[in-house]
């Protein structure tokens, strides 16, 4: 479990890095399953209209519902108890599955991503929505880690473009974001309101990771919401539904 420490930090930030969640033999394991998982197809994740500005960036790249394409997921995510206790720590004992997704930001100028709130797709009715980031390789600063705006999970934002879903950028610079490097195998956990994206990977190591996105089992999406999430959604991991 999470410590007070630690729960209170989320609580005052919206954000927690962790480490220490997996093992060395884990992340070996998982790293065998994002290696395969994306063999069935990555899409461009730079969806929207402010690549316009940075036309020469590289794409980001990902796909959903990871579980679908490797036996090694579900014990890496569904039941790993480490990663569940933490989750149960922020969320409560009884928590569902929404949807899981990797990502791949490619070497020498993988595009940044601009600041956004994830309720920006999937608005639920008590905001219980958390994700967490398993970082499968190191992300630095200059291979653009996820940078945050700590404390702006109190409240959802009316977003800057409709098709991009992201936040004005001259109120919400990438650059004026406290940066989360992470090393391989740090978890970062997030609330779905606290304002995040990234930066450009100006290196020549591609930036791996992989997101589970859980809720508070009996929440519901917010009225004129449609049912947002993926393969398993609604999965009980921890607790009753």
């Amino acid at each position: 479990m999470m410590t007070q420490e630690q729960v209170q930090s989320f609580n005052e930030n919206g954000y927690l890095l962790a480490s220490n969640i997996y093992s060395d033999d884990e992340m070996d394991k998982m790293e065998e399953a994002y290696e395969h998982s994306i063999k069935n197809g990555l899409r461009d994740f730079t969806h929207g209209d402010w690549k316009k500005d940075d036309p020469d960036a590289k794409s980001v790249e990902g796909l959903h519902d990871v579980q679908t394409f490797h036996s090694n997921w579900a014990s890496l995510l569904f039941t790993h108890k480490a990663l569940i206790d933490g989750f149960t720590s922020l969320v409560g004992p009884n928590v569902a599955l929404h949807h899981t997704k990797l990502f791949r930001k490619k070497t020498g100028g993988g595009i940044g991503f601009p600041m956004h709130q994830d309720a920006a797709w999937m608005r639920s009715e008590n905001d219980s929505l958390i994700a967490a980031i398993v970082h499968i390789s190191d992300a630095t600063e200059d291979m653009g880690c996820l940078r945050v705006y700590p404390g702006t999970h109190t409240c959802y934002l009316p977003v800057f473009s409709e098709e991009g879903r992201y936040l004005n950028p001259d109120d919400y610079p990438i650059s004026g974001a406290t940066a989360c490097p992470a090393k391989r195998g740090d978890v970062l956990f997030f609330h779905y309101l606290t304002v995040h994206g990234s930066g450009l990977n100006l290196t020549d190591r591609i930036r791996k990771t992989v997101l589970i996105q859980v809720q508070e089992s009996s929440d519901k999406p917010a009225e004129g919401e449609i049912l947002h999430g993926g393969h398993s959604q609604g999965l009980i991991l921890a607790g009753t539904g």
